[in-house]
């Protein structure tokens, strides 16, 4: 079990997935799922926050076990706790007939995290990779959630998280690259409105270790800083992270695993 949690985790610090339960369910425990009730958008940031700080506690606990003090039985019935209090919240936002939108993306979140601690819980190591992908998808759906419906505002609990992945990233920093150098740019460009800017790049050469563990077969890193902005008076949809850069002659696609998510609808 162990061995299950540390693969996750070190998944998970990657994905930044969200999920959980919601406490306001318990006033409608007595309701039965076909009931409906209207959650305005401050109800629904509430249970999207608070379904984060029940998770990001799963995941501390799981990444830190033996500080904890936790068996691998604790850690198991920790996260059928959790199973179980998703579950409560997800027959809050059935029951939802408002923000039918936001409210379909949190339920699809929901799923996504349920389903991960629920492959954990059942099959241990044997299915580990694919927790950690659901976990990645999560990671994607929560940006989504933040961008989409929430001005980029992410929950309380997940930028605690981010800053200690952020710390931990940077003092790791040696082992990814050897030798760097960053360099300011103007490069703009404008679509009917929507405004692009590349404000800075960093070249990197990639240490051997770096390279092993992502399996590259070429020491150059490139990251690219994108600023986008829409001044219209209308929604587009984009995806710069898709596109490709040509280097002496190479085409190559973004690393999305190790990329912020920039691409999705831009109000």
């Amino acid at each position: 079990m162990k061995k299950i949690i540390i693969v996750l985790g070190v998944l998970l610090v990657f994905s930044i997935g969200l999920a959980g339960c919601n406490n306001s369910a318990k006033e409608n425990s007595t309701q039965n799922e076909n009931s409906e009730t209207k959650l305005s958008k401050d109800d629904l940031w509430k249970i999207y926050s608070i379904n984060s700080e029940f998770y990001f506690e799963k995941i501390n606990l799981m990444t830190n076990q033996a500080e904890n003090n936790l068996t691998d039985d604790e850690i198991i019935d920790k996260l059928n706790e959790s199973i179980k209090l998703f579950e409560t919240s997800k027959k809050e936002l059935v029951g939802n007939n408002s923000n039918p939108q936001l409210t379909a993306a949190l339920l699809d979140f929901n799923k996504t995290i349920t389903q991960a601690f629920s492959i954990l819980v059942k099959d241990g190591v044997s299915k580990a990779e694919q927790a950690g992908e659901l976990s990645k998808k999560a990671g994607e759906l929560m940006r989504s959630i933040s961008d989409n419906y929430f001005d980029g505002k992410l929950p309380e609990s997940a930028e605690s998280f981010l800053n200690k992945s952020d710390e931990a990233t940077t003092n790791d920093d040696s082992d990814v690259a050897e030798q760097r150098k960053e360099f300011s740019t103007n490069i703009k460009e404008n679509y009917n409105g929507l405004n692009f800017t590349i404000s800075h790049v960093l070249i990197a050469k990639a240490t051997q270790k770096f390279m092993d563990e992502n399996n590259l077969t070429t020491n150059g890193l490139v990251s690219v800083h994108f600023q986008i902005d829409n001044t219209s008076t209308h929604d587009f949809t984009t995806f710069p992270d898709q596109a490709e850069l040509v280097v002496d002659g190479q085409q190559v696609d973004a690393d999305l695993s190790n990329s912020d998510h920039i691409g999705g609808l831009i109000f």
